[in-house]
């Protein structure tokens, strides 16, 4: 069975889980804990950044969550986390 890719968040990430309350937290957790497990399956959108590299964006209520895969070392960087009303 393949590993499951290690979870990476930027800083500004870092900091909007850690500002959350905790039961929103535990829910990012477990939607994180989703994209991990479920990391193969396709994007609901993607977009560039700033230096051209392609995003994958899923949508997994009440979160919007930006990231891309680091296949060279096998992470899932998350770059940016919305929180859907």
């Amino acid at each position: 069975m393949a590993e499951k890719p290690q979870i990476v968040l930027d800083e500004e990430v870092m900091r909007f889980v850690l500002a959350a309350p905790a039961t929103k937290r535990r829910r990012l957790m477990a939607q994180l804990d989703h994209l991990r497990n479920h990391s193969f399956e396709p994007a609901d959108f993607r977009e560039k950044d700033r230096s051209g590299r392609w995003l994958s964006v899923k949508a997994l209520r009440p979160f919007l969550i930006t990231y891309w895969q680091d296949d060279a070392v096998d992470e899932l960087r998350i770059v940016d986390i919305q929180h859907l009303r």
